[in-house]
């Protein structure tokens, strides 16, 4: 299963990316809305984790919609 994880605090991000990939999951990972929303238009991923509060435009609830069409 393909994991995306949204976060923007780089400590936070790798402690989950390593904690899903010792779950055997795959995860790819990105730091703000728009990276995110790059890694859906390029790969679909099974699973969305992403930060409410994002830094830029793009903020969590949108790029949960917008991943989802």
């Amino acid at each position: 299963m393909r994991v995306l994880l949204v976060e923007d605090d780089p400590l936070i991000r790798e402690f989950i990316v390593e904690a899903l990939r010792e779950e055997g999951f795959e995860v790819i990972h990105a730091k703000n809305g728009e990276e995110a929303l790059a890694w859906c238009r390029r790969r679909a991923a099974d699973v969305l984790v992403t930060d409410i509060r994002l830094p830029g435009q793009v903020d969590g609830w949108e790029i949960a919609e917008r991943c989802r069409k």
